[in-house]
C-alpha cells in the first residue's frame, strides 16, 4: 500500500515530499525512519503510520512522545487516529501532511503572460535590437534639440552616453543574479534597462508637453515624479523576480521602498534648486520638422511676394 507524506514549510508550501510503500511507515528524527524530520523537538521515533488490511484504512499512532502529535483543527492525539487523505499534523515545530495516492489535485495553472515576455526579452537579438532603438531615439531627440545643422555622426556620438544606463543596469542585476540564483541573465536585464530608459524618456517628454500646455511647471513635476515612481517600481519588480528568490510580498516592499525613496530625493532636490519666482513652464528643447529637406524649395522672390500679399492684408485690417 502506498502513501504520500509531505513536510511543509511556512505558508503551507511543500518543502519535502515522500512517496512510500508498506504497511508501516515510521516518522521521526532518527535515521532509521522512513521520513526523517530534522527538528530538535521531534522524538527519534515520533509517529507511526499503520495500514490495516482488514478495513483498508491507515491509522496514525503517536509513539507516546514527549511533545505529542497534534491533528490540525482538532488537537492532540490521545489514541490512534483513522487517517483521512489530506490530514495535517504538527510534530514539534514541524508540520506534515499525509495523502493517499488517489487524492484529488488542483487543476493545472496556466503560465502567466509575463513568462512568455520574459523569455522573449532574454534573447540576445532582442537585447541588441532594443539597444539600437534606444540609440536611435536619443539621436532623434538630440536632433530636435539642436538649433543648427548637425551631422549624423555627432548626434550618434552624443546619444551613446545614454547607452551606459542599460549596461550599468544589466551589470548590477547580473551580479545580483549570479550571487543569488547562480545565473546572470545579462541579456534579459539589458533589454529591461533599455526599456526603462526609453520609458522614462517618453514620460519626461509627455509630462513636459502637458506642463507647457497648461502653463504649469508643478504639473510637469508631479506627473513626471509619479510616473517615474511607477515605472521604476515595475522594472525593479521584474529585476527582483529574475535575479532573486524573494517572496512576492518582500519583492513588493523592496521595489516600492527603493522606487519611492528615489522619487522623494529627486523631488526634494528639484524643490531646493528651483526658482521660487518662476511660474511659467518652459520647454527644454525646440520642436522642428525632421523631414524639412524633402519639401519643395521656395525661391527668395516667391517668398518676398508672399510676404507682400500678407502685409497688404494686414494693412487692410488695420484701416
Amino acid at each position: 500500500m502506498e502513501i504520500v507524506v509531505e513536510v511543509l514549510a511556512r505558508h503551507g508550501r511543500v518543502r519535502e515530499r515522500y512517496k512510500l510503500s508498506g504497511a508501516d511507515i515510521a516518522i521521526g528524527r532518527a535515521y532509521q525512519n522512513d521520513v526523517i524530520i530534522g527538528d530538535p523537538y521531534v522524538c527519534p521515533l515520533h509517529l507511526q503510520l499503520h495500514y490495516n488490511a482488514e478495513d483498508g484504512c491507515w491509522r496514525v499512532v503517536d509513539q507516546s512522545t514527549q511533545n505529542g502529535t497534534f491533528l490540525v483543527g482538532t488537537g492532540r492525539l490521545r489514541q490512534p487516529h483513522i487517517l483521512r487523505s489530506g490530514d495535517e499534523f504538527d510534530i514539534g515545530e514541524s508540520r506534515i501532511r499525509v495523502l493517499l495516492p488517489q487524492h484529488e489535485i488542483a487543476a493545472t495553472r496556466r503560465l502567466p503572460s509575463g513568462r512568455v515576455l520574459a523569455d522573449y526579452l532574454a534573447s540576445p537579438i532582442t537585447a541588441v535590437a532594443l539597444l539600437i532603438c534606444t540609440l536611435g531615439l536619443f539621436a532623434f531627440a538630440q536632433y530636435l534639440g539642436q538649433g543648427k545643422e548637425t551631422k549624423l555622426q555627432e548626434l550618434l556620438l552624443e546619444a551613446l552616453m545614454f547607452l551606459a544606463v542599460p549596461f550599468v543596469w544589466a551589470c548590477v542585476w547580473g551580479l545580483i543574479g549570479r550571487v543569488a540564483v547562480h545565473e546572470a541573465r545579462f541579456a534579459f536585464h539589458l533589454s529591461m534597462g533599455s526599456l526603462l530608459v526609453v520609458s522614462l524618456f517618453a514620460l519626461a517628454i509627455s509630462a513636459e508637453y502637458l506642463g507647457f500646455g497648461f502653463s504649469n511647471d508643478n504639473l510637469t513635476l508631479w506627473l513626471e515624479s509619479l510616473g517615474e515612481g511607477v515605472l521604476v517600481c515595475a522594472f525593479l519588480l521584474g529585476g527582483l523576480q529574475m535575479a532573486t528568490q524573494m517572496q512576492r510580498l518582500r519583492r513588493w516592499v523592496v521595489a516600492n521602498g527603493i522606487a519611492w525613496a528615489l522619487v522623494g530625493i529627486t523631488m526634494l532636490t528639484y524643490t531646493v534648486k528651483s526658482d521660487p519666482y518662476e511660474s511659467q513652464a518652459s520647454m527644454s528643447f525646440a520642436l522642428k520638422p525632421p523631414f524639412a529637406r524633402l519639401q519643395a524649395a521656395t525661391t527668395q522672390d516667391d517668398f518676398m511676394a508672399g510676404l507682400g500679399d500678407t502685409f497688404a492684408e494686414l494693412e487692410q485690417y488695420a484701416e
